[in-house]
């Protein structure tokens, strides 16, 4: 049976009263996100960002919904799933012009590693907001991404595994005793599992494409 061709928008959101999942969200995001640069035609560009925030306004979304800059992640909370030195060799190789290499897929310039503390900010005070009940839901708008950065290594355009930095802290909180991690990309996230393999109080779940 031929199914019929559909017309009209594929999803159009009912009144706010009757889908409590679009009440208020806080979104917290950072320029430096946007200034974090890598080579002309990289996948993992500004433009990722822009276009997201662009459409949020665009559409009338930031018009109840809150653009909260985010806080840059302290050192010793990365140092809780990093290795301890690992921040620290990405500083020495941080470039003070242009760009640096630190693989084919991971670049480094100027304002790198700033961005990546504010986007493992953004998570971890998303996180506390949500532990304490000041938020029901919170989302970050922020690049570079993290789920690739294993303990000691960054790896596919990520530097700061933000998840798992978070999760790592989170348990140090006293409301929590475990924490699920639901990964889904097209990419396994190896890195978050790396970090977290060892530790039985985080599960980790990956839903990816490949390998």
């Amino acid at each position: 049976m031929t199914r019929p061709p559909f017309h009209g928008p594929i999803w159009t959101p009912p009144p706010r009263n009757l889908c409590p999942i679009l009440s208020i969200v806080i979104i917290y995001t950072h320029k430096d996100c946007i200034n974090h640069l890598v080579p002309s035609g990289h996948p993992e560009r500004p433009d990722r960002l822009k276009v997201l925030l662009n459409h949020l306004k665009e559409a009338g979304f930031l018009a109840d919904h809150r653009l909260v800059p985010s806080q840059q992640i302290p050192t010793d909370l990365i140092r809780r799933a990093h290795h301890p030195n690992y921040f620290e060799s990405l500083e020495r190789q941080l470039p003070t012009t242009g760009l640096k290499s630190l693989d084919t897929d991971t670049w480094l310039s100027p304002i790198s590693l700033s961005a990546a503390k504010y986007a493992a900010g953004a998570v971890w005070r998303g996180t506390l907001d949500v532990v304490s009940g000041v938020e029901k839901r919170v989302f970050c708008a922020v690049r570079p991404p993290g789920h690739h950065a294993e303990t000691t290594y960054p790896m596919g355009f990520c530097m700061l595994n933000s998840v798992a930095i978070s999760a790592i802290n989170a348990l140090t909180l006293d409301k929590i005793d475990k924490v699920v991690i639901l990964d889904f990309d097209v990419h396994h996230g190896n890195g978050t599992v790396d970090i977290c393999r060892n530790n039985p109080k985080i599960l980790v779940c990956s839903s990816f494409q490949h390998p």
